[in-house]
């Protein structure tokens, strides 16, 4: 299960907003271009992390302004802005430009802009392309975040999700070699963070979903290759978007062990969706670690905290 599928393509920029059930994801024909400059002002930058329903979210200044509250993802391709805040801001208006959305029947409009300047933390990121579009749909709520983040998007720095302890940090520097255990290759042939998963016996590539609550949702398909518990059970008004429209999502419970290289979840609980292309982990799964993403060379590593596992 190397491959992820693509789908969509943009005029001008690409970005993926994801449904409330955000267990779908989506590989863009074309990302946007990096930005400019990325620098770290200090060695190590340390922000708290925040949750808005199941999502991370940082505060950041646009502009010299803020701060705001955006969501920081791994399932997008890009930067987004909600169109209030692009207005308030004064952000240029560049063009349209596409949005896809899992489950949509067609891609949302949205417009093409810049942000000059970007801080999270003592971390500054410099012409940044990015997207507004209306978040209304996307967010339901009070406080709702006003903007996404890539996550994977900082080549050159570290970014580490700290789940146990709640917070995020940017630092210069590598990860060490992959050593199969707790430092993976991220697949060269996908755009979004991906990690090797063994469940009883069957190996594949999951993508890191910082968006998805549950904790393994795999394909349909899979239900008839593993060892469960049970039958799986379909459950009642659980539903979700997959890019194809509305799929069944049926929950069993693995008899057995999962691994995530050193690791070990015994008897985690899987749904299975219907049009689902391939694997995600979640926060269910990922508040257990410290993730640490190494784009510029495309590597992961999990960090367990005592009692966490």
């Amino acid at each position: 299960m190397k491959r992820h599928p693509v789908c969509g393509s943009g005029l001008l920029a690409l970005i993926l907003l994801q449904a409330l059930a955000a267990s779908a994801q989506q590989v863009v024909r074309r990302a946007p271009p990096p930005a400019a400059l990325i620098e770290l002002r200090v060695s190590k930058t340390v922000v708290p992390m925040e949750l808005f329903g199941d999502r991370p979210v940082v505060s950041v200044r646009v502009n010299g302004k803020g701060p705001f509250q955006f969501a920081l993802e791994t399932g997008v391709t890009g930067t987004m802005v909600s169109t209030e805040l692009a207005h308030e801001l004064g952000l240029p208006d560049m063009g349209q430009a596409i949005a896809g959305r899992p489950g949509a029947a067609s891609p949302a409009r949205a417009m093409l802009t810049r942000i000059d300047k970007l801080e999270l933390g003592e971390a500054e990121i410099s012409g940044l392309l990015a997207v507004s579009a209306d978040v209304s749909t996307v967010w339901i709520g009070n406080h709702r975040p006003q903007g996404v983040l890539n996550a994977a998007a900082f080549p050159g720095l570290l970014v580490t999700l700290d789940y146990p302890a709640k917070r995020i940090e940017l630092r210069r520097g590598e990860l060490p070699a992959v050593d199969g255990r707790t430092i993976f290759d991220w697949d060269a042939e996908g755009t979004l963070p991906s990690t090797p998963l063994a469940l009883t016996g069957l190996k594949l590539e999951v993508a890191l979903n910082l968006g998805l609550a549950s904790g393994i949702d795999l394909p349909e398909s899979y239900a008839d290759r593993l060892r469960l518990t049970s039958e799986p059970a379909a459950v009642p008004k659980n539903k979700t978007n997959t890019g194809n429209g509305e799929s069944e999502i049926t929950v069993a419970t693995l008899n057995g062990a999962a691994k995530l290289g050193q690791f070990t979840i015994n008897h985690p609980q899987i749904r299975f969706i219907e049009e689902m292309a391939f694997g995600n982990i979640g926060r269910e799964i990922l508040q257990r670690f410290a993730v640490t993403l190494d784009s510029k060379n495309r590597r992961i590593r999990l960090k367990s905290k005592p009692g966490s596992e």
